[in-house]
């Protein structure tokens, strides 16, 4: 099966008539009923009283610093809005715990605890370590990668890491369950480093509505020969670089033997939507592409129900990971949310169904007009038939006397 793709520039894309929003206005998250960023604290405060529950119960990674009280570095203090949403930052100042040298060898220095990314809630013993960077690194490589896959350009479609097997699997893998393609184009620096850790927070969160990929930067030549537009010429050295694969179904009329996918390339640009290393600026570009083309998406069942169509399992589970750090204001601010959402969702319910009312009463009315003036041209046919048959019934012999008549005049 060979796959032909015909890629348009992103900022055709962009620029589309089907979109909604042809702005260069920022995405809100509040738009998607997502948790903003000020939901996201940098430094968690942590304590004997909310340890377990904060923390042990957390899937996330967390770094947490016990300290004297406001003596944390100040480089340290830089790190987590630089990760912010990605994993959890706590401070531990030591009037807040007992015992804290029994339990983490703590002597009344800055001590580092690394509790490592886990399937369930079910947190081990920590890491423990003088030397933040060296916390960083554990925390990094605990978390998942197992949604993101490494693209190759010289292989077979029978190869699952080949760029077409790639986006069709995305689109087609599942049956009524398509996923957007995304890729990462990592630069130089990361590929020394490792997956950076926004590619693989973000490939966990949202797998059930995406399919990740990413491309190393000693592939960008045979990126740009599949999608020649994506490259902008104003790249700077800011990686990973996030762009969304929007797909167009095949033609009924294509040949059995080939099989059509017209594609156009939607690039996180930084003008529009950010930074592609901030978790929120990143959720917020998937959720507004999702709703300006979800319309578009091959493979989609057109009955999905409300909840699939606006990525609602994704919503959900980037709320939980708050819940579970501050559940009474979050829960609260989730409902606060929820209600809105169904209360706009009644609004444009009634609005849709006031249209669709004014279009069927618009419809039978013209319907109620061509049948009475179907009635009205079959009365005047009915009428011309009798006329012309008056006309063929005639009798001969006034016929007769009308032409001997004409002859004597």
């Amino acid at each position: 099966m060979r796959i032909l793709l015909f890629i348009f520039a992103a900022v055709a894309a962009l620029n589309s008539s089907s979109l909604k929003d042809t702005t260069m206005d920022k995405p809100r998250l509040k738009k998607f009923f997502l948790p903003e960023v000020d939901q996201y604290i940098d430094w968690w405060k942590i304590s004997d009283q909310n340890f377990d529950q904060r923390v042990l119960e957390s899937v996330d990674p967390w770094i947490i610093v016990i300290a004297p009280e406001h003596q944390i570095p100040v480089a340290w203090k830089e790190y987590a809005t630089r990760y912010r949403g990605q994993f959890w930052f706590g401070k531990f100042f030591d009037k807040w715990g007992k015992n804290l040298g029994e339990r983490f060898g703590y002597e009344g220095k800055p001590k580092v605890l690394v509790y490592s990314w886990t399937r369930e809630a079910k947190k081990k013993g920590p890491f423990i370590t003088d030397n933040f960077s060296v916390a960083l690194e554990k925390a990094i490589e605990s978390l998942p990668v197992t949604s993101l896959q490494r693209l190759s350009f010289d292989t077979t479609i029978e190869d699952p890491s080949n760029i077409d097997a790639f986006l069709t699997n995305a689109l087609y893998g599942e049956e009524k369950n398509p996923k957007w393609p995304v890729i990462f184009l990592l630069g130089k620096e990361d590929e020394e480093e490792g997956l950076p850790p926004i590619t693989r927070v973000i490939s966990h969160y949202f797998s059930d509505s995406f399919k990740f990929a990413f491309v190393k930067f000693d592939q960008l030549k045979a990126l740009k020969k599949v999608f020649p537009d994506y490259y902008p010429t104003d790249m700077k050295d800011e990686f990973p670089d996030t762009f969304i694969v929007a797909g167009k179904e095949p033609s009924d009329d294509a040949p059995e033997d080939e099989f059509e996918l017209t594609f156009s390339v939607v690039r996180m640009s930084k003008q529009k939507f950010g930074m592609s290393t901030k978790f929120n600026d990143v959720a917020a570009f998937f959720f507004w592409v999702n709703e300006q083309i979800r319309e578009t998406l091959p493979g989609r069942d057109p009955n999905e129900d409300m909840d699939k169509k606006t990525m609602g399992s994704i919503r959900n589970k980037l709320w939980k990971r708050l819940e579970i750090i501050k559940p009474a204001v979050m829960k609260a601010q989730k409902e606060s949310d929820v209600m809105q959402a169904a209360k706009r969702f009644e609004k444009l319910n009634a609005a849709a169904s006031k249209l669709l009312e004014e279009k069927e009463k618009e419809a039978e009315s013209l319907k109620n007009e061509l049948e009475e003036t179907q009635a009205k041209l079959e009365e005047a046919e009915g009428k011309i038939a009798e006329s012309e048959d008056s006309n063929s019934t005639e009798d001969p012999a006034d016929a007769k006397a009308d032409v001997e008549q004409k002859d004597e005049l």
